[in-house]
């Protein structure tokens, strides 16, 4: 589960070329969260996942964390911590 802080968009062009590229299963969006199913992921292994978000608005904003976990076993998981976001208006040349 991604998520979707408060004054952005996700580009879902992002995660519908993931599933066409075969990196991931399928993805739902909710108001608040992305999630997104892997058909399967290794011990140890690595998975990084690219995607967009577009600014709505000027905000400062705590990302909550995002988390993994297994679909059947959901007490397996893991999060990735917080995150400061800034938007701020375009400079001027």
């Amino acid at each position: 589960e991604l998520p979707i802080p408060a004054g952005f968009a996700v580009d879902r062009s992002d995660f519908e070329r993931l599933v066409r590229a075969g990196r991931i299963a399928k993805y739902q969006e909710s108001p608040r969260t992305m999630t997104v199913y892997l058909r399967g992921l290794g011990a140890r292994e690595r998975f990084t996942l690219t995607y967009r978000l577009t600014a709505s608005q000027l905000v400062r904003v705590t990302t909550p964390a995002a988390v993994a976990f297994e679909y059947y076993v959901p007490e397996n998981r893991a999060s990735s911590t917080s995150a400061l976001l800034t938007v701020e208006p375009a400079r001027q040349p």
